[in-house]
C-alpha cells in the first residue's frame, strides 16, 4: 500500500520524559514514518510544543514535523510566526503548522484569552502570521492584534511559508478550513465522518474561489497493535478515558487497533475514506506496544 503515514509523538507523557520523546521521534523516522506530529497543551505537565519540536528538528533529518494541533488563540501571532519560522530554518524547511482553537475554557483563562473569542482570534492570527512570513515590514490593526510597523525575522525556508493545516469538526471550523487552510486535520473520532466533513471543507473552499484539490487531508488514528484483539481494544479505551475523560468513539470499528493485519486493513479504510496522511498515535507507550506501532510502516508498505 502506498500511503504517507504520520506518527504522533506521545507528548502526552509527563514533561520529565522529554529526552525519551526525542528518542521515540528518531526511532519513528528510522522506521519509515514520513511525518512526526506533536499535540499541544499549555496548563498540564507536558513539554512545551515549540521547544520539543526544536529538539526533534535537530535530531531528525527527513520527516516533516508538525503540530496536531497548536492551540493558536493561546499565543500571540507574532510569537507563533517567529517561532515557527525559526523551526523551519532549523529543520531545513520541514515544518507544517497545524492549528486549532481548543475546547478548554480553563486554558484560555490561564493566559487571559476570552473563551468565546478564540475562533475570531485564530482567524486573525493566521492572517498576521502569513503576512509576517512574506512581508519585510508589517503593520496590522485588527480586532484582537495590533502590530506597529515592525520587521520580524528570520523568514521561513519554505515559501511563502510553512503550510497551515487546520483542525476541527464543527461546521464553522470546517468552513474556516476551506476559506483559510492549506490542509485539514481531523481529530480523534476515527475515519467515520471524514468524507462528510471533507465535503463541507471542499464546498467552503470552492465558495471562496480556492482549489480544494490543493488542500491536504489528514486524520489522527489512535492505535494499539496486539495479537490479542480484545486486549488491544481495551488498552485503547483506557487511554481515551484517561485522555478525554470518556471513550469518544467506537474503538473496535473506527480506530487502528488489533493485530498487525487488522491495523493495516484499518489504515486502508482511512485512505479509502479520503485521508491522505493517517497520523498513527500510539495509545500505549509500553515498550512492546510501541515497538509494534513502529513496525507498521513496513507492514503497510508490504500490503
Amino acid at each position: 500500500m502506498n500511503v504517507e503515514l504520520g506518527f504522533g509523538v506521545p507528548n502526552y507523557l509527563p514533561g520529565e520524559r522529554a529526552r525519551e520523546l526525542v528518542e521515540i521521534a528518531v526511532r519513528a523516522e528510522e522506521a519509515g514514518y514520513a511525518s512526526l506530529w506533536l499535540q499541544d497543551r499549555v496548563t498540564v505537565n507536558r513539554v512545551d510544543t515549540f521547544t520539543l519540536l526544536a529538539a526533534i528538528a535537530q535530531a531528525t533529518r527527513r520527516a516533516r514535523l508538525g503540530t496536531s494541533v497548536l492551540l493558536l488563540p493561546l499565543r500571540h501571532p507574532v510569537h507563533v510566526a517567529k517561532a515557527v519560522a525559526t523551526l523551519d530554518v532549523l529543520s531545513g524547511g520541514r515544518i507544517i503548522l497545524g492549528v486549532g482553537i481548543g475546547s478548554r475554557a480553563d486554558e484560555c483563562a490561564a493566559v487571559g484569552v476570552p473563551f468565546k473569542q478564540r475562533a475570531s482570534r485564530a482567524e486573525e492570527a493566521v492572517t498576521v502570521i502569513r503576512r509576517i512570513w512574506t512581508e519585510e515590514r508589517i503593520a496590522h490593526q485588527g480586532r484582537h492584534y495590533q502590530v506597529q510597523d515592525v520587521v520580524i525575522g528570520p523568514k521561513p525556508v519554505q515559501k511563502p511559508g510553512p503550510p497551515i493545516w487546520m483542525g476541527g469538526s464543527a461546521d464553522r471550523a470546517l468552513d474556516r478550513v476551506g476559506r483559510l487552510g492549506d490542509g485539514y486535520m481531523r481529530g480523534g473520532p476515527g475515519k467515520f465522518g471524514f468524507p462528510e466533513a471533507w465535503a463541507k471543507v471542499k464546498a467552503a473552499a470552492e465558495k471562496a474561489g480556492r482549489n480544494s484539490a490543493e488542500l491536504a487531508r489528514s486524520a489522527l488514528a489512535y492505535t494499539v497493535v496486539d495479537e490479542d484483539r480484545e486486549r488491544a481494544a481495551r488498552r485503547c479505551e483506557e487511554f481515551l478515558q484517561g485522555f478525554y475523560g470518556r471513550v469518544i468513539v467506537d474503538v473496535r470499528r473506527e480506530l487502528v487497533v488489533g493485530t498487525t493485519e487488522d491495523c493495516v486493513r484499518r489504515i486502508r479504510e482511512y485512505v479509502d475514506a479520503g485521508v491522505q496522511v493517517p497520523v498513527i498515535v500510539p495509545a500505549s507507550t509500553d515498550p512492546e506496544d510501541l515497538d509494534r506501532v513502529l513496525a507498521l510502516p513496513r507492514a503497510v508498505a508490504a500490503a
